[in-house]
């Protein structure tokens, strides 16, 4: 008897079990695919960036970057500048709200990424100064700067209320740039070497 009911036991369980990871599996599947972002932060320093991102699969997913830099270039020496960025994204793990199609659905989604990314800047370097008798007059050479780089990258994106989405992300790799203004300060424009690379997304899923 107690065999038996302890068999019982045993079934009831994994259908549960089986019940549960099947309706997660549902959802995942029935998700939205496309995401769209603004990165806040990078407001701040003058540069518009968004995202778009299609997921291809419960595991595999694309990521696309573009953003444009508009300044005044009296700080930072940058006028006008462009990027783009590649992430193919794989989610190694998704932790899901196991209460069905409610209104307070969440889901988390944490993956690693290759990326690839290019960046022009138009930047005014300061070749020589000198003081006319009432202040300091300074000379400027505008130079073109291209610069790519490539790494990986580990991050979460959590979506709640099935419509929204926050995407944030940390990793590092390498950067080349073609022209040696600034080549020796990693936060730079003409750096060349070792990048560490961070960055936080707000968007809407559909």
């Amino acid at each position: 008897m107690k065999p038996l009911c302890f068999l019982l036991l045993l079934a009831l369980f994994s259908y549960h079990g089986f019940g549960q990871s099947e309706n997660q599996i549902e959802k995942q599947e029935s998700a939205a695919k496309n995401y769209f972002y603004l990165s806040p932060f990078n407001l701040i320093v003058s540069q518009f960036l968004v995202g778009y991102e299609r997921d291809f699969s419960r595991n595999h997913g694309l990521a696309i970057l573009p953003g444009v830099i508009v300044d005044d270039g009296y700080y930072s020496g940058v006028e006008l500048g462009v990027s783009a960025e590649m992430q193919y994204r794989y989610h190694m793990v998704s932790v899901a709200n196991p209460r069905g199609r409610a209104k307070n659905d969440f889901r988390f989604d944490f993956y690693f990424a290759p990326f690839a990314a290019y960046q022009y800047l138009q930047y005014n370097d300061e070749i020589d100064s000198y003081y006319n008798g009432y202040n300091y007059v300074y000379m400027y050479d505008s130079v073109n700067i291209h610069g790519v780089s490539g790494g990986i990258l580990f991050g979460t994106r959590f979506v709640f209320f099935e419509r929204f989405s926050i995407d944030a992300y940390a990793g590092g790799g390498v950067k080349y740039s073609d022209n040696k203004v600034n080549y020796s300060d990693i936060f730079r424009e003409g750096y060349t070497g070792i990048i560490g690379k961070v960055n936080l997304q707000i968007g809407v899923a559909f």
